[in-house]
């Protein structure tokens, strides 16, 4: 999965792979020139992410976050009144 910016200055994308029965993701982001690698992250908490995914979806208000190992963070919120988004990672 590749979510990038507009202007495709910026992204990130993830890539998953089972090592040893356990779902690890490879992540690379990349903002405005400064990238970042780790080839070994578990998210934790995906199950209810999914389900604020779709609810957030729908409002298109607040903020959504994924955590995983790592120190891995990803938000979601919305931005403006025009309700576009804003993605930290």
């Amino acid at each position: 999965m590749r979510l990038q910016s507009q202007d495709n200055l910026s992204f990130l994308e993830v890539e998953r792979r089972d090592d040893d029965g356990y779902a690890i993701f490879n992540c690379t982001a990349s903002i405005e020139g400064f990238s970042g690698k780790n080839d070994g992250i578990i998210f934790t908490g995906c199950a209810e992410f999914l389900r604020q995914l779709g609810a957030f979806d729908e409002s298109r208000s607040g903020a959504i976050t994924l955590e995983g190992t790592e120190q891995f963070r990803l938000s979601i919120a919305a931005f403006d009144n025009a309700r576009h988004l804003r993605v930290d990672i």
